[in-house]
């Protein structure tokens, strides 16, 4: 308890200093780091869009909380948080995969946005172009 909900509460509350209104993202949103920061974010009245990797999963964050929710198995990643954004991308990417899906979530944070680095669950640690964070604010 200690652990997950110490971790999701400095990240969204310290790091990124998150603002009732704003909306997060949450990458692997159906684990432990995840769900309590679908869980905090809500409760400092932010929309919640959650990410994960199979439909039950998703299912297990729309009960948690989410808004909405991102199946980046069956969907692209990029294509789903244009949509529910409309166009304007997350303030705040929660992300405790890292690997493959970090640099697509990246490019669709909003201007201005806060990236939050949790961990990196899909085993490489992921690099990006760092022209992203320049056009990014």
């Amino acid at each position: 308890f200690i652990m997950i909900y110490a971790t999701s509460h400095h990240a969204l509350v310290d790091r990124a200093q998150l603002k009732a209104g704003e909306t997060v993202l949450v990458l692997g949103a159906a684990g432990g780091v995840g769900t309590a920061a679908i869980q905090i974010a809500k409760k400092m009245g932010a929309r919640v869009i959650a990410a994960a990797s199979t439909d039950e999963k998703c299912a297990l964050c729309l009960s948690t909380g989410a808004d909405a929710v991102i199946n980046y198995s069956a969907e692209n990643l990029r294509e789903a948080i244009k949509r529910l954004t409309d166009g304007k991308g997350p303030d705040v990417i929660y992300d405790p995969v890292g690997g493959d899906f970090t640099e697509p979530a990246f490019r669709s944070i909003a201007w201005r946005g806060r990236y939050l680095v949790v961990g990196f669950a899909a085993g490489p640690i992921p690099a990006l172009p760092l022209n992203l964070p320049l056009l990014k604010g």
